[in-house]
């Protein structure tokens, strides 16, 4: 009897073999690859072949992990960009920014590389092309070349030129659109500019990425390759990085599979340097007067409550991972204009607290003191820092991994959106209860302390952010598991087409049944006149059998 049973069970404990997989990430922007490496270790570490094409080698290699290096193949995003400069392309604008900038001219320079013309002319062979889904599609005609499936990758919540080769449901109704910054409910006035937002975006995508990065394909891989718009509509699966209690609740579709927090490790306790300069600061802030006026003369003394520090963690974005120190911004508070600087220090000064800042103070204008409570740090290991019981708030440019961060570990965020898919983030906090924005615009010492102030003494913050953790955490599966069971399944099911939805193939009139629509108004015009016509010859008959009869 148990012999019979024996073939079920090593059936149902089939593994997937170890697969060679083509990873080709040459955006520039650590800030997405920090989630993709997330990935690609664990791949390798379960025993597949990755060759990992990217401007961020390991720095300590791991078997079955094969960097192949583009560094200077096209400038490093971080630390090159400004406020200023990302202010200038607000909203749906980004769109052409990001189209550019991190699509078009990504693409020009890759192909210029060696290391990519030489992974042409080899002979190579791979089950599967894993890349991102951001500024341009120029990557997928890789798939094309080795014959494979393609896995995309997304480090933010989904784009919307992301919804149509999937057929995605994206109506703007109630799904806001990435570049919008609002949430799903909405007034008649947001469901306007939401739908021009989506509509737009689009548009700016196609005719800014879309169509000169075709042009680049096709002169890099020649001209029978097809087209991107193709290729694209054949992606077999998307890894994005998005979960309901982060973002808004949205339909899927099979072959999209949100793994929001991907990236988020197991948090350690905080290092000894860490805790010493924390308490060192917090035990010599001089004004207890000034604590007491914020607080209330009921608080103990800074004496007292030295023995329980609380700590601050203040324009951060996320770490590597839990043993690296954390990585600069794309843009950094360095570059703040000194008005706005001078607010975000000085408010900062008066809270009684010790402030974590990830900053070098030896780009502030010289002219600035830098306050007392405040640690200055050129690194900050972000997760283990928020995790701490004793951090009572995250001050935050609003960047989806240091939300889904401050999320996890359950901590109130005081958001400073600049560009891209930030407000809306920032906006999502707010509407769960656990956020307060203040706009780039109104940055004055008064918004931030009064922002600061609600966060900090008002209980409902920490507890909405304490509600939202446990839904964050309670998955069947942990994230990174998720993800590598599906890249697993569709190596499996060279593919598995069965995962796509029938909605991609269909042309936009037909999507929203607006040829099915005009040819029920059209029945329905034929139909009344027929019946309108049908009375009046009746009526008329009727007129005439009368005057007979007369």
């Amino acid at each position: 009897m148990l012999l019979r049973g024996l073939p079920l069970i090593l059936m149902t404990l089939e593994l997937c073999g170890a697969a060679n997989i083509l990873a080709m990430f040459p955006l520039p922007g650590l800030s997405h690859f920090v989630m993709f490496r997330a990935l690609l270790k664990e791949l390798a570490q379960r025993g597949h072949n990755v060759d990992v094409f990217s401007h961020f080698p390991l720095e300590k290699p791991i078997k079955g992990y094969h960097d192949i290096d583009l560094r200077g193949s096209s400038p490093l995003l971080t630390n090159n960009m400004t406020f200023d400069v990302l202010r200038d392309e607000k909203g749906v604008e980004f769109a052409k920014l990001m189209s550019n900038e991190a699509g078009f001219k990504i693409c020009e320079d890759s192909f210029k590389a060696t290391q990519l013309k030489q992974l042409k002319t080899s002979r190579k062979k791979y089950d599967l092309l894993l890349t991102e889904l951001f500024g341009s599609d120029c990557m997928l005609g890789w798939a094309w070349h080795f014959k494979v499936p393609t896995i995309v990758m997304t480090s933010s919540a989904n784009l919307p030129w992301a919804a149509d080769r999937f057929g995605l449901p994206d109506n703007p109704s109630y799904i806001p659109t990435y570049f919008m910054g609002s949430v799903s409910k909405q007034d008649f006035f947001g469901r306007m500019m939401n739908t021009w937002t989506l509509i737009r975006s689009k548009m700016l995508y196609r005719l800014h990425s879309t169509i000169p990065s075709n042009k680049l394909a096709k002169e890099f891989f020649g001209p029978e390759m097809p087209d991107l718009d193709v290729l694209a509509y054949n992606t077999s699966l998307q890894l994005v990085n998005s979960h309901f209690s982060v973002n808004n609740a949205r339909p899927l579709v099979p072959n999209v599979v949100e793994v929001g927090g991907l990236h988020v490790g197991e948090p350690r306790p905080l290092s000894k340097v860490v805790r010493k300069k924390a308490y060192r600061l917090h035990s010599t802030i001089p004004s207890n007067k000034l604590a007491k006026e914020f607080f209330g003369p009921e608080m103990p003394d800074l004496d007292v409550l030295a023995y329980n520090t609380s700590l601050q963690l203040v324009n951060s974005h996320f770490s590597v991972n839990n043993a690296r120190p954390l990585v600069p911004n794309v843009v950094e508070v360095e570059s703040l204009p000194r008005g706005k600087l001078e607010a975000l220090l000085n408010a900062l000064a008066e809270l009684p607290y010790t402030v974590i800042m990830k900053a070098n103070v030896q780009k502030f204008p010289k002219d600035i003191a830098a306050p007392k409570n405040i640690v200055f740090e050129p690194w900050i290991p972000q997760l283990d820092i928020l995790c701490d019981p004793r951090v009572k708030l995250f001050i935050s440019h609003g960047g989806m991994m240091g939300t889904q961060e401050a999320v996890y570990c359950g901590i109130p965020v005081l958001g400073i959106p600049i560009f891209a898919d930030q407000s809306l983030n920032i906006k999502y906090t707010e509407a769960m209860g656990f956020g307060i924005m203040v706009d780039y615009e109104k940055i004055t010492k008064e918004t931030l302390v009064i922002a600061a102030g609600k966060l900090l003494e008002d209980p409902k913050y920490r507890a909405n952010a304490q509600r939202l953790s446990a839904y964050f955490k309670d998955r069947p599966m942990k994230p990174m598991d998720t993800a590598v069971y599906w890249v697993e399944y569709i190596v499996r099911h060279q593919g598995a087409p069965i995962l796509q939805s029938a909605a991609k193939d269909l042309a936009w009139y037909q999507y929203y049944l607006i040829d099915v629509a005009a040819f029920l108004m059209f029945f329905s015009a034929l139909l009344a006149s027929i019946v309108a016509k049908v009375f009046v010859l009746l009526r008329n008959l009727g007129a005439k059998k009368k005057t007979k009869t007369s």
